[in-house]
């Protein structure tokens, strides 16, 4: 949301640049025992968060969560199930494929609504599907994509390598090759390192 956000205002305070963005979405695992593994079960959503934070901070934590979430039009709820994330990137990474960046982003956008408003398990196959036909993918090319080893393969490689590179928790942006930042942020924040970003090209332009 707030990306979406800092993309729109940037583009607006510089009508005059022609500056384009394109956001692909890469695979990063939580729980890297899920790599090259059978699909878990999955647990109540609850039960899960409680088990990593601790039953006295879940709370405050989901009171928190809620009130950021809110700022930005995102409905917050807790119940459910959750499960690996695996099959869900293989997914986005078809949606990639198949329909380019603004598929894709259609996909996490549908993924993320389904798990954090709606409630339900993006683990789910029969939920992936959904998400899919909502969107336009061929259901075919969808189950194809969730049976294939070499794509759940590619994804896991994916993932893996960012853990390679340094990157330990999301959100995680890298932005051009040049600046990399993880955890959320204020819209502003990106816009300033638009900004940045437009200035060192620059100035490396004239450099040549």
């Amino acid at each position: 949301m707030r990306l979406r956000a800092a993309i729109a205002a940037y583009q607006a305070q510089h009508r005059a640049r022609a500056d384009t963005f394109t956001v692909r979405w890469t695979p990063f695992y939580l729980d890297v025992r899920q790599a090259g593994g059978a699909r878990a079960p999955a647990i109540d959503k609850r039960e899960a968060f409680v088990r990593k934070h601790g039953e006295e901070r879940a709370p405050e934590l989901y009171e928190r969560i809620a009130s950021t979430g809110a700022l930005v039009g995102i409905d917050f709820r807790f119940g459910g199930r959750t499960g690996g994330s695996r099959d869900a990137h293989r997914l986005v990474d078809l949606a990639g494929r198949k329909g380019g960046p603004e598929v894709q982003w259609k996909v996490v956008d549908r993924l993320f609504q389904a798990c954090h408003e709606e409630e339900r398990d993006v683990s789910d196959v029969a939920v992936l599907l959904d998400v899919a036909r909502e969107v336009g993918l061929d259901e075919r090319e969808v189950r194809d994509c969730l049976e294939s080893e070499e794509i759940a393969k590619a994804v896991d490689d994916e993932a893996m390598k960012a853990r390679e590179n340094g990157i330990t928790g999301v959100p995680h942006f890298s932005i051009n090759n040049r600046f990399d930042i993880t955890g959320a942020q204020e819209s502003l924040a990106f816009v300033k390192l638009f900004e940045r970003l437009v200035k060192l090209e620059e100035r490396d332009r004239a450099k040549v």
